[in-house]
């Protein structure tokens, strides 16, 4: 309904950050955070600055089996998408750079195992890696959210 409408998917789940960020400043896990950073080609969702003097920067993406006609549609289909958003990120300096994936209808842990899999493979030659830092899943099993690691070789 949101796409119809011209807005975001991930429009929700930001507006749910900005409400988690908000209450973590207020009680000094995170020292600062700004929302829709400059990046080279674009903007990135956040960028957040901890009390440990510690900065990651956030894509929020929103994962959707949107085609009912394709009821096996996988995770890692995604990945083309995911990897467009990447360059963006890493143009902003901070000491972490991470997507933060809401998939639903829940995925299993395979499907997040084969997503990190397959990223390299688009990824090739340009010296970036993904890493899965985290999943989670509802307790309804209606979405699980994946936190994954982009990160550069030095």
């Amino acid at each position: 309904m949101l796409a119809r409408a011209g807005r975001q998917r991930e429009l929700w789940f930001q507006l749910e950050l900005l409400y988690l960020f908000s209450e973590l400043k207020d009680k000094g896990t995170i020292e600062s955070w700004k929302e829709e950073c400059t990046a080279k080609s674009g903007l990135c969702d956040f960028k957040i600055h901890l009390a440990d003097l510690h900065e990651a920067v956030i894509e929020v993406k929103a994962l959707q089996q949107s085609d009912r006609r394709k009821p096996n549609w996988k995770l890692w289909e995604s990945a083309v998408d995911l990897v467009k958003e990447i360059p963006k990120m890493l143009s902003i300096p901070a000491t972490s750079h991470y997507l933060l994936i809401f998939a639903y209808p829940d995925r299993d842990e395979s499907e997040w195992n084969a997503l990190v899999d397959y990223m390299p493979i688009k990824l090739r030659n340009t010296g970036v890696t993904v890493s899965r830092a985290e999943v989670d899943h509802s307790p309804g099993g209606e979405l699980s959210i994946g936190l994954l690691k982009v990160s550069t070789q030095v």
